[in-house]
């Protein structure tokens, strides 16, 4: 049996190696919008929207991405798969044999918007799934499966770009595909030329997003044998600093660190924090439902519903580029409390779980993770490494 899961744990790595290199290679964004509607285009920018607040990456970088995605196919398959993320990956827990599995990430949301001169206001519609499987389930230490409905209305404010005549505008587009260009290219030092050229054309202010979500979500174990369903509320948060002149960019502490890297290793030429990698914020309140909770009901004598304080906090950055590869680091922190539980269930530690992951990752999709603490079904605290591929079906 382990065996057959190394063969198939390489035969996937091989599949995702062939697929990224025909992906990468394919033409870029003649027509970004061709053929397209007015609410796909919407559905598409709300997608961008949600990718950089509520998983932080370098802004450039999710925009050439999406530009990617639709420029390379069109089949109904592919829109469907093109956000499914993966990471294939051997992790190792403290104390235990080396685990062979995958973590899985889907996104997918359609989306309308309306602007005005103040903000736009975007409602939106998404599917996401989460997790992580080992293919020996024994060893599986992160142990929560999620599969989430959400509605959400959101809000964003500034990061607008000061007005320009034509000339401007000219030169501002130019600049702008040129960016995209040698960011797909991962030509680094003609990046960091085309970004003075804008930041010296345009200014822009300072971006703020609020967000607000109905989710319906089913959390269950790898073999579903610890189910319940989760209805919440939830609130993110965001901010883009990408005003340089005002304070609010001086307070992305977790960027420091690697602000000084990226000076040490010329990748940039100055001491510059980065506006993209502002972390975000979630908040919210769930109303759990247990559906089958053996462990819960073991100790508090019933599986009654409860609810359940959440929070998330998450952080991504740009740590360094080496030649064409550029190596980012990012960091997840996930808090859960239930609210007024009862003596027993405090007694056993089932009334709160804290969860930490931080991954080292390189353009390529080689990747090194730690996560340490426990999500709600797991029973004690684990710290895991990881090592492996991450293979993004959308690029």
């Amino acid at each position: 049996m382990l065996l057959r899961a190394k063969l198939l744990f390489l035969m996937l790595i091989a599949f995702g190696v062939a697929a990224y290199a025909q992906t990468v290679n394919s033409s870029p964004l003649q027509s970004t919008y061709a053929g397209l509607s007015k609410q796909q285009i919407d559905s598409v920018k709300g997608a961008i929207l949600n990718s950089v607040f509520e998983n932080p990456a370098l802004y450039n970088d999710v925009y050439a991405k999406f530009l990617r995605n639709y420029a390379s196919d069109s089949s109904q398959l592919f829109t469907f798969v093109r956000d499914l993320n993966l990471k294939f990956k051997a992790f190792q827990p403290e104390r235990q044999n080396a685990a062979l599995g995958f973590a899985y990430n889907y996104n997918n949301s359609w989306t309308k918007s309306k602007s005005n001169a103040v903000a736009t206001a975007y409602q939106s519609y998404a599917l996401n799934l989460s997790g992580n499987i080992a293919f020996n389930k024994a060893y599986n230490t992160s142990n929560l499966l999620e599969s989430a409905f959400q509605y959400n209305a959101s809000w964003m404010w500034g990061g607008k770009v000061k007005a320009l005549d034509s000339a401007g505008k000219s030169q501002f587009v130019q600049l702008q595909q040129a960016i995209i260009n040698a960011n797909i290219a991962g030509n680094r030092s003609l990046l960091a030329r085309l970004y003075a050229q804008r930041g010296a054309l345009a200014k822009t202010t300072n971006q703020y997003y609020l967000g607000i979500n109905g989710n319906f979500s089913l959390e269950n174990t790898q073999d579903f044998a610890r189910r319940q369903f989760v209805p919440g509320l939830l609130v993110n948060l965001g901010a883009k600093p990408w005003d340089t002149q005002q304070a609010l960019l001086y307070f992305n502490l977790p960027d420091y660190p690697f602000a000084i890297l990226r000076l040490l290793t010329g990748t940039d030429s100055t001491f510059r924090l980065s506006a993209a990698s502002f972390p975000s914020m979630l908040i919210g309140i769930d109303h759990v439902i247990p559906g089958q909770d053996s462990i819960r009901y073991k100790v508090s004598g019933n599986l009654n519903a409860y609810n359940r304080l959440r929070t998330e906090i998450s952080f991504k950055t740009l740590v360094a580029a080496i030649g064409n590869q550029m190596v980012f680091y990012s960091a997840d922190l996930r808090y859960y409390r239930e609210l007024s539980p009862s003596i027993a269930v405090k007694r056993a530690g089932l009334d709160h779980f804290v969860y930490f992951t931080s991954a080292l990752e390189a353009t390529n999709g080689f990747f090194i993770s730690y996560t340490a603490g426990r999500l709600p079904f797991d029973l004690k605290n684990n710290v895991v490494y990881g090592l492996g591929y991450h293979f993004y079906l959308g690029k």
